[in-house]
């Protein structure tokens, strides 16, 4: 299992507001106006790193409208203060900005991260108060909180883990179905939005995506939330499938399931950051072929092959005779070689008699039936039988070895597999 520290930066725009006294320049009039003053801070220093957002802008609307750039101040200067008219102010953190750190006293270099609470945000600045606003991103890293007004460092380490995955098979068809697993997260802080698991299949060279869905901690909270603490996602998808185009191709033999965590874009977006990952040894297989005179994966039987019932003749199935096939689905056997079976019957000739139930449509009256109506039927849609759904389907009312036509019908050959029967 490979396993990565994850973690949550929080900057905290401290908004300090003060009353200052307007004058003119000749000193011989004063205009009152109340204003404020927004203080943001851009960097911080935690026990693992230093932090700072590096190409900010920030637009603020509204009583006054201004932009505000993290580079029109000194690298290394966390502080800028912007004079603002109170009242209520929308604040964006446009796209373009970056995260750098440093650790150790190194140079700063770049760190992926990611935005996650809301952007533009809300703020009111009121006369003689402090009202704090943050702007959370996901970093590869630790918690760190830039306090209102004046740095203040709130240390946290939150690590996001993919616990584990509970995969019901290791052994997976090439273009077979899709395999259903859980899997178990860890979020220790703050919930998590559009949070997704990717599935991959490795082979060599060869890597193709399988899926991509959101988390689903609770049937209550919307797909892709991941609330604190530890959530069994409910649903997730696995498939070894190859695909036109893409270079490679899976093969019979051993290989590595991937599922990789993701922050998304809400509600279904593009990947923003990766959180963690789990790799698993799988086993590839090819898909059973029909009609190779092989009988594999959940082949009844195929061809010539009749698989676990290798050895079964007619006369078990109750002929006297012939010789026992496969059918053209590969799911059961065929009769129509088979020779001595019940006079006019054309279903299973072991279900004749068989105490087995009524079944119908099947050329002849069956003697575990109570009478000759459809109210007797047990199984109307066996091989071989006249209907091919379920009772009463085409069954003759009166009658119930025939059919009266209609939606219902079939031969012995083409019948669909029975709903019932040993």
């Amino acid at each position: 299992m490979t396993r990565q520290i994850r973690g949550l930066i929080r900057f905290s725009m401290g908004l300090l507001v003060g009353l200052a006294l307007m004058t003119s320049c000749s000193g011989d009039q004063a205009a009152d106006a109340e204003v404020g003053q927004l203080t943001m801070t851009l960097e911080t220093t935690s026990p693992l790193a230093t932090y700072r957002l590096r190409d900010a802008l920030f637009e603020i609307r509204g009583p006054e409208q201004q932009d505000v750039s993290s580079e029109d101040y000194p690298v290394g200067d966390p502080t800028i203060s912007v004079d603002l008219a109170t009242g209520s102010y929308q604040v964006t953190l446009l796209s373009g900005w970056r995260m750098e750190h440093s650790a150790n006293g190194q140079p700063f270099t770049p760190i992926e991260a990611a935005l996650v609470s809301p952007n533009p945000s809300e703020v009111t600045i009121v006369v003689n108060e402090v009202t704090a606003m943050t702007f959370v991103f996901v970093v590869n890293g630790s918690l760190i909180n830039f306090g209102p007004g004046t740095l203040s460092i709130d240390i946290d380490v939150n690590e996001i883990s993919l616990l584990s995955i509970d995969l019901p098979s290791t052994t997976l068809e090439i273009e077979g179905p899709w395999v259903n697993f859980t899997a178990t997260i860890v979020n220790p802080n703050g919930t998590l939005f559009a949070v997704a698991i990717e599935t991959w299949i490795d082979q060599g060279a060869v890597s193709h995506q399988s899926a991509m869905g959101n988390v689903v901690c609770e049937t209550q909270l919307p797909q892709g939330t991941l609330p604190p603490g530890t959530c069994t996602s409910l649903s997730g998808l696995l498939a070894a499938r190859n695909f036109p185009g893409v270079g490679g191709t899976l093969v019979p033999g051993p290989a590595t399931a991937r599922f990789e965590l993701w922050l998304r874009e809400p509600p279904y977006g593009n990947k923003i950051i990766h959180l963690d990952q789990v790799q698993l040894p799988v086993t590839l297989v090819a898909a059973p072929s029909c009609g190779n005179n092989v009988a594999e994966g959940p082949e009844f039987c195929d061809g010539t092959d009749l698989g676990a019932e290798t050895g079964t003749t007619c006369a078990d199935e109750g002929y006297t005779g012939g010789t026992l096939g496969c059918n053209a689905t590969c799911d059961d056997f065929d009769f129509t070689g088979c020779t001595g079976g019940p006079t006019g019957w054309t279903c299973r000739a072991s279900y004749y008699g068989g105490a087995d139930g009524c079944d119908c449509g099947c050329g002849a009256l069956d003697p575990d039936c109570a009478d000759g109506t459809v109210a007797s039927c047990g199984f109307c849609s066996e091989q071989g039988s006249c209907n091919s759904s379920a009772c009463p389907g085409d069954i003759n009312p009166t009658q119930n070895w025939l059919c009266d036509g209609g939606s219902g019908g079939g031969s012995y050959m083409d019948a669909g597999v029975g709903d019932g029967g040993p």
